[in-house]
């Protein structure tokens, strides 16, 4: 079986064609390559800038609180407000101070206050 020439031309035109389309899906492997490896070089920026944005934001909203509890202390001095701690005081101190007094009075009434009263009206002895 002997293969003429013009079956070996067909077959090389072949080969050919089909080299060529080889060639031409390989070129655009390449663009599709070539053009990922630039969108990742875009979004590998882009997330570089967006980290050193939130560390730039995280600073400066740190900065924002401690001025703040600054200002709230200053606030609360410039107006005199008491702290949870002095408000506390002074409600154990009203309370013991209220327990004193009425004992006092007690004893005030006992010994001062109902004589005199059972010396002027005796009426009300009751015995």
């Amino acid at each position: 079986m002997e293969v003429t020439v013009d079956q070996r031309i067909q077959k090389i035109d072949l080969a050919r064609d089909n080299l060529a389309e080889a060639l031409s899906a390989m070129d655009e492997l390449k663009s599709s390559a070539e053009e990922n490896r630039a969108e990742l070089q875009r979004l590998q920026v882009a997330l570089e800038k967006a980290t050193a944005e939130k560390q730039d934001l995280s600073a400066y909203n740190q900065g924002l609180r401690k001025l703040a509890e600054l200002e709230a202390e200053s606030l609360r001095r410039a107006l005199g407000m008491p702290t949870s701690r002095e408000v506390l005081r002074s409600k154990v101190m009203s309370f013991f101070a209220g327990v004193l007094v009425t004992i006092l009075l007690s004893l005030l009434y006992d010994f001062a206050a109902k004589p005199l009263f059972l010396w002027a009206f005796p009426s009300l002895k009751g015995g």
